[in-house]
């Protein structure tokens, strides 16, 4: 009996191909759980802990959801009818917030961590950094011929 050496390359190949079958075959009425909803589902009526949203919430940081999900979350999304009272509690253009609620946004801009770019040597939030700056620098291109 022989054995098979199989690559990091081949090995990849065949997870990514199982996880497309896998996907097809427990895809809308073949997946156990399709149109379990209320009291038949087993998450039904347990209330979440601040611990339990914290690490959901961690869970899902940096999660990268592809075009095709989000198109097919807003075309589900779209014609769907809120409560009044659901349109009251979003928050309306132009709302004038109260100097508590300017005090905690001014909190947590000035707690944002900071990167400062290798390149030009700014210092910046993590958004504008990654639009900006890294390889996306004006020195890096060439736009600038002097170091700020």
């Amino acid at each position: 009996m022989s054995r098979y050496k199989i690559t990091g390359r081949v090995f990849e190949n065949i997870k990514k191909e199982g996880a497309k079958i896998k996907s097809i075959k427990f895809s809308g009425e073949n997946n156990p759980m399709y149109g379990v909803r209320g009291e038949d589902h087993p998450s039904y009526g347990i209330k979440w802990t601040n611990e339990m949203r914290k690490k959901a919430s961690i869970s899902h940081k940096g999660h990268i959801r592809s075009v095709e999900s989000r198109k097919k979350q807003s075309e589900k999304t779209k014609g769907r009818k809120q409560s009044a009272e659901h349109i009251a509690k979003r928050i309306q253009p132009g709302k004038i917030h109260s100097t508590e609620s300017k005090e905690k946004i001014r909190q947590a801009i000035l707690n944002m961590p900071s990167h400062t770019c290798e390149h030009c040597g700014k210092i910046t939030t993590k958004g504008n950094y990654k639009r900006w700056h890294s390889n996306n620098c004006k020195v890096v291109k060439g736009e600038l011929k002097f170091h700020a």
